[in-house]
């Protein structure tokens, strides 16, 4: 329930001042009573057929478009508190997001998604802002705020958009400067400490010129998360969004709209719930294995006695621990929080031609930089932290000539993007029970081997000890100085490492789409579209500082010496290099790869309206998308874990109905398959 309050008219025309109250952090608890029974034109503006959609690229009723849209204008994405992408999966059926560990969201929509831990992945459902593509789920970390309206296109979408998606898109449409001069303000006050502000203004220059300037400001200074062992919180927001937009009318025939979007995001990043321990390291469990034997003193203790009953339960490494050089390997300091920002660039001009034709171009730059620590161990012990350090730039440029002739309408136009990414993370598993299993053994083998041999292997005989003992201390030898591995460098390996990939993606593609009037009751929608793209990646998991050197250049090589017989070992891993090993080439290094795949997507949709039934469509439709490849970015022992996973397509028929209803309100029923 909320309550909203006029305040500020005084100075600005359509000011309020909300004030809510809010738990988990901010959810209101009274509603003005109008907004239980709205007016008739408050019900009207909740109607589907009265927005205008541009899902086919040209201005229409959603309840025209031959496909399952849902639309939701500025107003009833106010009322519905819909104030990031996240927040449609509470009001879109069939669309959900989860986030990875990594804080990374993942889009499902009718059960097609794609899930990545990875900052560097694009989706299966793309997201747009003002017909720029928003390639990456990350972009969309910013708050939502002056919104003309949003779109959600059902199924693929690749003979019209800039990139191929499987599941959908969503196009989100904000307010575009206008010749009346306009202001807002608008606040939100919860607990949790919570203040919102929200405003715009809108100003016509002159006759040609428009301007639109726009921010939200989300702030929590009280932490919703609380540790169930220290008086400590997580959970604050410091989120802050910014726009501005002219729009330019340069000559009767000519148009330009340019546009800067921006936001910037300090919150707290949240942790992780600690239910239960993996079979393999759980001592009570009938399928413990060795490493149940490096589990840190009272860790098994703290999951049976704090099962979480509420999301606010959690529990994180204690600063002092986390941050701390343990075994000469330093840990990770600074707050558990966001430092990540965004901008967007948008240059758009549409020509209108003597011949009824209009060519349009869009030129989009947009660039990422992302840097969190995240504490996932789920309890007071450091067991999965990470640093996360991503940089993205993504370049977009499309050009459309659209016309229409006596019974049909067309668009042709070709499009090119090309991304640059670094995407990086530093893992620590200081008290991991599997890195400390490994850590052990790895010492036991090189000052211990013939006590260490018959636990791996109870069949191995003195011979064999002998003669695998020669081997471990030809292998335990640091590259640089040319001495034995101390004890003390042993036990301490294996606390971090970098997982680190490079990529360069090229994407290019050409496309036609035409509406064919067949008859007044009949259209026919035909859509075509080539694609091309292109990927470069290099990366690895890495040594940071000789933390990893000990252990891979002792159990590592030792095992895939074993596991692949080589004649000879591997070349010694080098400080700060790859510790991703190449049965190929019998050696650690990166894994480079070079991907080119194209596709061929296209949409044949029918749209049947009766003569008599001018408030009911029906429309069927099938079409075929594809996802551009995916590398992953994770802890990678062997090359194979690093190739990448090509392009993935789908089949999907659809069909349904529009019907209007009571009160110029619209129905739509759709059925839909995937293949």
């Amino acid at each position: 329930m909320k309550t909203h309050s006029v305040f500020l008219r005084s100075l600005f025309a359509g000011t309020s001042l909300l004030v809510v109250s809010a738990s988990l952090p901010a959810i209101a608890q009274e509603v003005d009573a109008s907004a239980e029974d709205p007016a008739p034109e408050s019900r009207a503006q909740m109607s589907l057929g009265q927005i205008t959609v541009t899902a086919q690229r040209r201005e229409e009723s959603a309840n025209e478009v031959p496909m399952a849209v849902q639309a939701f204008s500025g107003e009833q994405l106010d009322l519905l508190r819909v104030d990031d992408v996240d927040d449609l999966q509470t009001v879109v059926p069939g669309f959900s997001v989860s986030q990875s560990y990594q804080g990374v969201p993942t889009y499902t929509l009718r059960g097609i998604g794609f899930n990545t831990i990875n900052v560097s992945a694009t989706s299966t459902v793309g997201t747009y802002v003002d017909e720029v593509a928003y390639p990456f789920p990350f972009m969309n970390s910013g708050p939502m705020f002056d919104i003309d309206r949003i779109e959600v296109l059902k199924g693929p979408q690749g003979t019209l958009f800039g990139r191929n998606t499987t599941a959908g898109l969503i196009n989100v449409v904000t307010s575009r400067p206008t010749d009346e001069f306009e202001a807002s303000l608008a606040a939100d006050v919860g607990n949790y400490d919570t203040f919102n502000l929200e405003g715009m203004i809108n100003m016509p220059f002159n006759d040609r010129v428009q301007g639109r300037f726009a921010f939200r400001s989300e702030t929590s200074g009280e932490g919703w998360q609380e540790s169930n062992t220290r008086d400590e919180t997580r959970g604050e927001v410091d989120r802050l969004g910014f726009r501005a937009a002219l729009a330019i009318e340069v000559t009767e025939n000519l148009d330009l709209d340019l546009s800067y979007n921006g936001w910037t995001n300090e919150s707290d990043t949240i942790g992780g719930q600690g239910i239960a321990l993996t079979p393999a390291t759980d001592p009570t469990s009938p399928l413990a294995g060795s490493a149940s034997l490096f589990l840190q003193p009272g860790l098994l203790n703290y999951i049976q006695t704090n099962q979480p009953t509420s999301a606010s339960q959690a529990d994180w490494a204690p600063r002092a621990s986390r941050s701390a050089t343990e075994f000469g390997v330093p840990g990770l300091e600074g707050p558990l929080r966001e430092d990540s920002s965004f901008h967007a660039f948008k240059v758009a001009a549409t020509l209108d031609l003597d011949n009824g034709m209009s060519l349009s171009s869009l030129t989009g730059y947009n660039e990422l930089d992302r840097q969190a620590l995240l504490d996932w161990s789920g309890s007071p012990y450091t067991i999965l932290l990470q640093d996360i350090d991503a940089e993205i730039t993504s370049f977009s440029q499309e050009f459309r000539l659209d016309g229409q002739f006596e019974n049909a309408s067309w668009v042709v136009g070709a499009y090119y993007a090309r991304d640059e990414i670094t995407d990086s993370n530093q893992t620590l598993l200081r008290d991991n029970a599997n890195s400390n299993f490994v850590s052990t053994i790895a010492t036991g083998l090189a000052y211990n081997p013939a006590g260490t041999l018959p636990l791996l292997n109870p069949a191995i005989t003195p011979a064999e000890i002998a003669q695998t003992t020669a081997l471990i201390n030809f292998l335990n030898v640091d590259p640089e100085t040319g001495l034995p591995y101390s004890p003390t460098d042993l036990l301490g390996s294996f606390q971090t490492y970098q997982d680190v990939g490079d990529f360069k993606n090229t994407s290019w593609s050409i496309f036609a789409s035409a509406d064919w009037e067949l008859s007044p009751e009949l259209t026919l929608t035909t859509g075509l579209r080539y694609t091309e793209d292109s990927q470069e990646y290099v990366g690895c998991s890495r040594d940071i500082n000789g933390s990893m050197q000990p252990n891979v250049n002792v159990f590592n090589r030792f095992f895939f010496l074993g596991f692949y017989g080589q004649a000879a070992p591997a070349a010694p891993l080098q400080e700060n290099g790859c510790v991703t090993y190449s049965e190929t080439n019998n050696a650690f290094g990166p894994v480079i790869s070079d991907l080119t795949e194209d596709n061929v997507s296209w949409r044949v949709a029918a749209n049947y309206t009766p003569a008599d039934m001018q408030d009911v469509l029906f429309f069927a439709s099938i079409s075929q998308g594809y996802k551009s490849a995916a590398v992953p970015v994770n802890a990678a022992s062997k090359a194979e874990q690093n190739f990448p996973a090509t392009q993935e397509g789908l089949l999907a028929y659809e069909a349904g109905i529009k019907a209007g209803l009571f009160e110029g309100t619209h129905s739509s029923r759709v059925g839909s398959i995937d293949i």
